[in-house]
């Protein structure tokens, strides 16, 4: 008899040690993994911008290993507060370059774009809408600034990697007027690798 109610007290034992871990096991398993959701992309990035100009004669150091810039994802637009146009500036006046991109100051650029996911939910493309770039750049004392027009294109679609936190996209430099001439430019295009802060 007392065999038996040891044996007993030794199942009720088990079973409860048992429950108690199948109990933890099942808590752990309460949290699901957050769903992924468009606006994962929202936030602040860091990264290099790479200037790929194929018809300029030599390529300074910064330009081959990239640009350090910054960028704002929100829900619809992609907004730069210091997009460098240094490369730009240099093609349209490259006398006297250097003065004008520092009295330039800071050139703020915003580039609308609409989101999806890809089919495994683990990325977003984005498909970019960019406008033109306009700079009023004043040259020689002149109280009439001159603009210089840039035109943006995007042929491809940008990408998110959500576990990576990593904003890949490019966009294209395609033509440039000066005063509402066109002057030659080589086409020129901006490849932006950026990771989420």
């Amino acid at each position: 008899m007392r065999k038996e109610s040891k044996l007993k007290h030794l199942f009720v034992s088990l079973m409860i040690l048992g429950c108690s871990f199948g109990y933890t096991a099942c808590s752990s398993d309460d949290d699901p993994a957050k769903e992924p959701a468009l606006t994962d992309v929202y936030g602040e990035y860091s990264g290099k911008m790479v200037t790929n100009m194929s018809t300029y004669a030599a390529l300074s150091e910064s330009t081959e290993t990239g640009i350090d810039i910054t960028a704002t994802v929100n829900n619809d637009t992609v907004s730069f507060a210091k997009f460098p146009v240094d490369g730009i500036i240099q093609a349209v006046v490259p006398e006297g370059a250097e003065a004008i991109i520092e009295n330039l100051g800071d050139i703020k650029y915003v580039i609308e774009y609409e989101a999806e996911f890809n089919a495994a939910k683990d990325s977003i493309f984005m498909t970019f809408a960019p406008e033109p770039l306009e700079l009023f750049i004043p040259i020689g004392g002149s109280i009439i600034p001159t603009i210089v027009k840039v035109e943006v294109s995007a042929d491809t679609k940008g990408k998110y990697a959500i576990d990576d936190k990593n904003l890949i996209f490019a966009i294209k430099a395609t033509s440039v007027t000066v005063n509402g001439t066109v002057i030659p430019f080589p086409e020129t295009q901006f490849i932006f690798n950026m990771n989420k802060k």
